[in-house]
């Protein structure tokens, strides 16, 4: 025997969850920008290389450099390449001070034509924060990084950081 039975509607249908309207009471706070202008000297002979089981790397290289009012900012700057040789997604450069760490993000894949200023010899990309703690938990910042390699291309030198908003 078959019944029909009529139509419903769930009890809690035209309630709101509590989660639901926990978030949507939660005020939406902007992020502060933040300015990242400075010069982060490289210490190659520091570098350390690290292998993953298919032959990839990832090199970690000692950074440290002062950036205006954040002070001195000291860290590691890591490059990822695959069996052959060819970088790999994004390099990060974690950075950290007493008040916090801050973590930029570029790609590093395609960096373009190599760009001469006199005797400065750079490849510029595009960079973003994509982290922080501490007192710059909630800071945004994005610009642009230049590569500066020594004269005759063989080395890099440093990492020049530039916000968009300075």
């Amino acid at each position: 025997m078959s019944r029909n039975y009529p139509l419903r509607f769930d009890a809690l249908e035209a309630k709101m969850l509590l989660a639901a309207h926990a978030a949507a009471a939660a005020p939406h706070v902007d992020a502060r920008p933040m300015v990242l202008d400075g010069t982060l000297a490289v210490d190659n002979n520091a570098a350390s290389v690290s292998e993953s089981p298919d032959g990839g790397t990832t090199t970690s290289t000692p950074v440290a450099g002062r950036f205006g009012t954040l002070g001195e900012l000291r860290g590691t700057w890591n490059e990822t390449a695959d069996a052959n040789g060819d970088t790999e997604g994004f390099d990060t450069i974690r950075l950290h001070n007493a008040q916090g760490t801050l973590l930029v993000a570029f790609n590093n894949q395609d960096p373009g034509a190599l760009q001469k200023s006199g005797k400065t010899h750079y490849y510029e990309d595009a960079q973003d924060l994509v982290n922080a703690t501490g007192t710059y938990k909630g800071v945004s910042e994005s610009g642009t990084i230049k590569l500066v390699t020594n004269s005759a291309d063989t080395a890099l030198d440093g990492l020049t950081l530039q916000s968009k908003t300075s």
